[in-house]
């Protein structure tokens, strides 16, 4: 019995350490998705991190250069933790890139984005998210906010304003239509966008 108990614990540490080195990878994996340092824009400071709560999760931001001085600006976050959340992230990060090197109109790439949603993830989970483009010349921002919070523009006169146009969370409605806002950003302006973990 005690050969048996001892051969039967040998092999949950094994199952326990093959389970944690498989996670290990895909942190790694998921890791290699997010961008790994932010670009290079004369004239503006771009800055990100991103602790998530588990060894993979939902949450994603990006850089998105899109010509012509244009800069796709995301960030998003997969409802759930875990694997499945970060599967969703993954597929929802190629939708996204996709869509907007393919669409100008936000409201069409948050459109294409929530039937791309819909399409792979099972009823119980959605996706928030924030997708804008900065015209680098301008300072002028485009944006769809998709059930996330809202970003904030900290203005440089100490005033504030939030980022709400928009839609539902992704995922959650068929054919649901998303309207597009924009912001101008100024000198000693901060834009700041975030996801939950931030908040809670």
């Amino acid at each position: 019995a005690a050969s048996i108990e001892k051969a039967l614990l040998h092999r949950q540490v094994l199952d326990k350490q093959r389970i944690e080195d498989q996670l290990r990878l895909a942190r790694e994996v998921q890791s290699g998705l997010l961008p790994g340092a932010p670009p290079d824009l004369p004239g503006w400071d771009i800055a990100a991190v991103a602790l998530p709560t588990w060894a993979i999760g939902g949450d994603y931001y990006d850089y998105v250069p899109l010509g012509g001085g244009r800069l796709g600006l995301v960030v998003a976050d997969v409802s759930g933790k875990g694997i499945p959340a970060a599967l969703i992230m993954a597929t929802f990060r190629a939708a996204l890139r996709t869509e907007m090197r393919r669409h100008a109109d936000l409201g069409t790439v948050a459109a294409h984005l929530n039937r791309a949603v819909l399409e792979s993830r099972d009823a119980s989970r959605f996706v928030t998210a924030v997708c804008g483009v900065l015209d680098t010349a301008s300072g002028r921002l485009s944006y769809v906010n998709c059930g996330h919070n809202p970003p904030l523009v900290l203005r440089g006169d100490g005033g504030s304003e939030g980022l709400e146009s928009g839609g539902p969370a992704l995922g959650l409605f068929d054919g649901g239509t998303f309207e597009a806002g924009t912001a101008r950003l100024d000198a000693g302006d901060r834009l700041v966008l975030y996801t939950d973990g931030v908040v809670e």
